[in-house]
């Protein structure tokens, strides 16, 4: 699965055993993104938006380097890679 430009408040994505790769252009409320093999890549804008994020990688690396919110109500990533990397950055510029 692959995507970018995204504007969307809200993701759900299951790859089922493959990559996943999204960018986004607009800080999304809410991501719920898996892949039961392969690796995750998150790309959010670079901006003032702190997300709560929880992770879970059963067979790689975890690597998270945005802004974290421990409130209830902050914008949400879920992420779960059963056997593959997970990476979740801000965008470059």
């Amino acid at each position: 699965i692959n995507g970018s430009g995204l504007t969307a408040p809200s993701l759900n994505a299951d790859s089922g055993g493959g990559n996943v790769g999204v960018a986004f252009t607009k800080p999304p409320a809410y991501l719920n993104i898996a892949s039961d093999g392969g690796d995750i890549t998150i790309v959010l804008p670079r901006g003032d938006t702190a997300y709560s994020v929880r992770t879970t990688a059963a067979g790689g690396d975890n690597t998270v380097s945005v802004p974290i919110s421990s409130s209830p109500t902050a914008d949400t990533i879920e992420v779960d890679s059963g056997g593959g990397n997970i990476l979740v950055e801000e965008s470059p510029v």
